[in-house]
């Protein structure tokens, strides 16, 4: 059985709409990251911009345990919906993120063990390009 494409709208609403971040990272979860068609769907990708912001995510959730070491880095996307999600570890903690590259919204959720607290962070992606690069009109 296929997966209901309104199920990456509702999360494209959840992302852009929710006052509480914790919202679109719960129905991620509860709705599509363990639906089979959507593991299916999903390929390795890589995405060096998101790469980046995921490292500067983490550096700035582990201030304070020296410098931030991010391995085991994993990511996935599903071309037609634009979308990227994957998982990491930094400096031990466990960090699981997904993204949209048309609306350059994502999300992040970090924890250090079970019994600790969640971090939970929505970001948003753009290049800036350099002024003095930019094309002339």
């Amino acid at each position: 059985m296929a997966m209901h494409p309104d199920r990456f709208s509702t999360l494209k609403l959840k992302m852009t709409q929710a006052e509480d971040v914790c919202e679109p990272i719960r129905y991620f979860f509860d709705h599509l990251a363990d639906d089979p068609d959507f593991i299916d769907q999903s390929r390795p990708a890589r995405h060096t911009l998101l790469e980046s912001i995921i490292r500067q995510i983490g550096s700035r959730l582990v201030v304070g345990e020296g410098p931030a070491i991010m391995h085991r880095f994993a990511m996935l996307s599903i071309p037609k919906r634009q979308f990227y999600h994957g998982c990491c570890r930094i400096n031990g903690k466990v960090a699981g993120f997904f993204y949209f590259e048309d609306i350059k919204t994502g999300c992040l959720g970090m924890v250090s063990s079970i019994d600790a607290p969640t971090d939970f962070v929505r970001f948003s992606a753009s290049v800036v390009h350099d002024p003095r690069k930019m094309p002339s009109a």
